[in-house]
């Protein structure tokens, strides 16, 4: 025993450490806390004990304020050079009476998505739901191209509950570039193979519909029954000089392959266009496991119809 009391000895701290306490926070906090521990060996009537104690309590009406409350505020959409704890000051002097900052930075900028301060609110009056601040007029601005469809331009394509989608590829731009073409816009394309959404940037307003001119397409000679419709065409009966004939045989021809054009093959792009709007608007609701078994049969069909189209 001796030798165990011997070894506790030497085991002994020399090292003292004092310890500053902050009691004007604590005392302020519990200053209104009643704290009791109730020792019996019966079943306690919680109802009745909480009575007992509120008669103790009897706080006076006079020491409660019912006009002012804290509230924990969060501050969003501040740049990078501005989340500092002296805006987080003036902001929350101008919503209310600043209590608290809840700032965490190694330097005077905090890196994190938003600034976090308890502010003392007259519930009476309305509320601040934001402020509008002077922006500097910079060359180097970017400004973030908003894209019309889906919100989403990535998916992992997992099944399930494990299915991801997040806007990762975006458009940018300075202020010159916008200057340049004040009409540009971005339109996310339905994902038909890709994990990742096409994107595409027009840098002018979309121009009057005009009709195409006329292209004879290599897909027509895959398809045997443009033979009769060029014959039937080329071989109408007309009058006048061989100049004029072959004019007008031309241009019955090129009449006659639009219309066949039209009536043949209008079904499968029209059935891609079809299946691209579905596509579309499937990618832009809630991941479900319908959805994504809808999404999955709709890209299967829709390569294809490409393929088709390509072959033709």
């Amino acid at each position: 025993m001796d030798s165990i009391i011997h070894k506790t000895q030497s085991m002994l701290f020399e090292d003292h450490l004092e310890l500053e306490a902050d009691d004007t926070s604590a005392a302020k906090e519990y200053a209104l806390t009643l704290l009791a521990k109730v020792i019996s060996s019966k079943k306690i009537n919680a109802k009745l004990a909480y009575t007992i104690l509120l008669k103790a309590w009897n706080p006076a009406k006079d020491e409660i304020d019912f006009h002012h409350s804290p509230f924990w505020i969060r501050i969003f959409g501040l740049p990078p050079n501005k989340m500092t704890k002296s805006n987080a000051e003036k902001i929350g002097a101008r919503i209310g009476n600043l209590k608290e900052i809840d700032f965490t930075a190694d330097g005077n900028i905090a890196w994190c998505k938003f600034l976090r301060i308890q502010v003392e609110i007259d519930i009476q009056k309305s509320i601040h739901t934001g402020f509008h601040r002077t922006k500097e007029a910079s060359p180097s601005s970017w400004i973030n191209l908003r894209g019309k469809g889906n919100p989403f331009t990535w998916s992992n394509n997992w099944p399930l509950l494990a299915n991801i989608r997040e806007r990762l590829d975006k458009a940018y731009a300075n202020i010159a570039w916008c200057t340049l073409f004040p009409y540009a816009s971005v339109t996310h394309l339905p994902g038909k193979a890709s994990d990742h959404l096409p994107i595409v940037l027009k840098t002018h307003k979309p121009l009057s519909y005009e009709r195409k001119p006329f292209k004879f397409e290599a897909a027509w000679i895959r398809d045997p029954t443009s033979f009769y419709v060029v014959q039937s065409a080329w071989n109408q009966p007309l009058m006048g000089t061989p100049e004029s004939v072959l004019c007008k045989k031309v241009e019955s021809t090129s009449k006659a392959l639009r219309k066949w054009n039209y009536s043949h093959f209008r079904h499968i792009q029209s059935r891609i266009g079809q299946l691209t709007s579905i596509l579309d608007k499937i990618q832009q609701n809630q991941s479900s496991i319908r959805n994504l078994e809808l999404e999955r049969n709709i890209k299967l069909e829709l390569q294809e119809q490409l393929r088709r189209e390509e072959w033709l």
